[in-house]
C-alpha cells in the first residue's frame, strides 16, 4: 500500500505507512473532518471527509477495510 499523506488545518503534513495506523488515528480523534488527504492520482488535496473509510462527522462507525 502507498503512503497515506494528510494535512491539518494549519497545513502541517503527516504520513501514515499503513491503513491500520491511519484508521486508528481517525478513531482516536487525531484526524477530524477539517483535515485534508493527498489524492495522488488527482495530484491535489481533498477533504478527508471524502475518504470512504473516514465515515462522517456525525460520529457514525467507520467502515472496515
Amino acid at each position: 500500500m502507498a503512503e497515506i499523506k494528510v494535512r491539518n488545518p494549519a497545513h502541517s503534513e503527516f504520513s501514515f505507512s499503513s491503513l491500520e495506523e491511519f484508521l486508528s488515528t481517525i478513531r482516536s480523534g487525531g484526524i477530524t473532518a477539517d483535515w485534508e488527504i493527498w489524492h495522488q492520482i488527482a495530484s491535489r488535496w481533498l477533504p478527508v471527509s471524502l475518504h470512504p473509510l473516514f465515515g462522517s462527522a456525525d460520529g457514525r462507525e467507520l467502515a472496515e477495510p
